[in-house]
């Protein structure tokens, strides 16, 4: 067969099938989708101004964590501080967080159920995890860095 046969593609270049590409594109949107949906809801329900009043403390206790002027006692206060800091701040986003990860569940599960029905031949590009995946932090990214969102 010549070199430009249809038949050849797959053996010399990429071939994929279009059930395989659209399958990709709607678990990009869908993932693009959901994750703008999840940023948007954590950004919503969690109190934005506190954390970054608590982001802002504790940039001033490392700062002088790393002073040379700092007395042992000192320092260790400082670290007790900056942990109970961090484990207040864990409870504080962890719900805001896991509700926003929550709204990725229906897609996810629509996703997993559409793609059971492709063959596997089809999955190319390992499923349409990746795809969903890069989409939905490619817009959370976007929307968290275009809303300010800590």
């Amino acid at each position: 067969m010549p070199p430009s046969c249809p038949a050849r593609a797959g053996a010399r270049g990429l071939s994929v099938p279009a059930s395989t590409l659209a399958t990709a594109l709607v678990a990009a949107l869908a993932g693009a989708t959901s994750g703008a949906i999840g940023v948007v809801v954590y950004w919503r329900l969690s109190n934005q101004e506190r954390i970054r009043d608590m982001k802002r403390e504790a940039r001033a206790r490392r700062s002088r964590l790393g002073a040379d002027d700092i007395l042992p006692g000192e320092a260790v206060r400082l670290a007790l501080a900056n942990l109970r800091q961090a484990l207040v701040m864990l409870g504080r986003v962890a719900p805001p967080a896991l509700a926003g990860g929550a709204v990725m569940v229906p897609a996810i599960l629509w996703l997993d159920a559409r793609a059971a029905a492709l063959p596997a031949a089809e999955t190319w590009y390992g499923g349409w995890e990746l795809p969903f995946i890069a989409g939905a932090l490619a817009a959370a990214l976007a929307v968290k860095f275009a809303f300010k969102v800590e």
